[in-house]
């Protein structure tokens, strides 16, 4: 049974390897052809920094999202299913309600702590893609930063950044 189940782990990653390639490809290359259809009032903006980090951080969220959905929830959706018809079989239809019930309240449970915990996130990624932001825009735009003599500056501003 082990040898099975890690056979069977081995092969979801190869199987996922080469579709979660394909999935991340598709969405990179549609995230940057939207951006290359904005107008230039948008890039004149826009900090660049930030947007490749908000883009990176997107197609791997959705990479997660998809994994998840095909390799846990479906997986535990179907193992449910069986679960609840062999005890509606063996026993009695109201173990499978209990089951399912039991079910619904983990979900219920870990959405609303999720939920609950979700502004900590937020503040967290929102600081982490300004101070990153910071970083690539200077390194984007070293030349200029040279040029005014701002290499100081700069480094102040990020040097805030990472005491905050």
């Amino acid at each position: 049974v082990r040898m099975f189940a890690s056979l069977a782990h081995e092969l979801r990653n190869v199987f996922f390897a080469t579709e979660g390639q394909r999935l991340g490809r598709l969405i990179n290359i549609s995230a940057f052809k939207h951006i290359h259809s904005m107008d230039s009032a948008f890039h004149s903006h826009s900090r660049s920094g930030a947007l490749v980090q908000i883009i990176d951080r997107g197609t791997k969220s959705l990479m997660v999202i998809s994994r998840s959905v095909i390799f846990s929830f479906f997986p535990s959706l179907i193992e449910l299913i069986m679960v609840c018809t062999v005890l509606a079989k063996s026993f009695s239809p109201v173990f499978s309600l209990l089951t399912v019930l039991t079910f619904m309240t983990y979900i219920v449970v870990t959405v609303k702590l999720n939920q609950s915990l979700s502004h900590i996130r937020k503040s967290m990624m929102v600081m982490d893609r300004e101070g990153m932001a910071r970083l690539s825009d200077s390194l984007y735009n070293v030349e200029t930063v040279k040029l005014f003599g701002n290499t100081q500056f700069e480094a102040d501003r990020y040097n805030e950044y990472l005491r905050n």
